[in-house]
């Protein structure tokens, strides 16, 4: 009988020994999955953020081209504009000298006339 007894404590020991450590398997299991889920979150995250700052980056930098670029056209219009005006003031000055000169031809032509009158 106490053979019988003591196989039957060492099989009960054994049966509840081998659930408790199942139970703490699964317990580290869970912790373990916990942390991996946590990392695997973390670089998840890291990733997308850096993609959305990326993105960010790609946008600014375009911005910053394209304000260039207008910057540019903007400048090289003015200067067309300014060479533009420039031609035109000096055709106009070139057409007041011109008027300017037959209407000083013109009077002393009459001067000259009335004097070869008087004289």
């Amino acid at each position: 009988r106490a053979a019988a007894a003591g196989l039957l404590q060492r099989v009960v020991r054994g049966l509840l020994g081998r659930r408790e450590v199942r139970g703490l398997r699964r317990l580290r299991l869970r912790e373990v999955r916990g942390r991996a889920a946590v990392c695997i979150q973390r670089v998840l995250r890291g990733r997308w953020g850096r993609a959305r700052a990326s993105a960010r980056s790609r946008v600014r930098a375009a911005a910053r081209i394209q304000l260039w670029v207008r910057g540019l056209r903007a400048r090289k219009e003015l200067a067309r504009r300014r060479t533009l005006r420039a031609i035109r003031e000096a055709a106009a000055a070139r057409i007041q000298r011109s008027v300017r000169g037959l209407r000083a031809r013109r009077r002393v032509a009459l001067l000259r006339d009335a004097l070869t009158r008087i004289g």
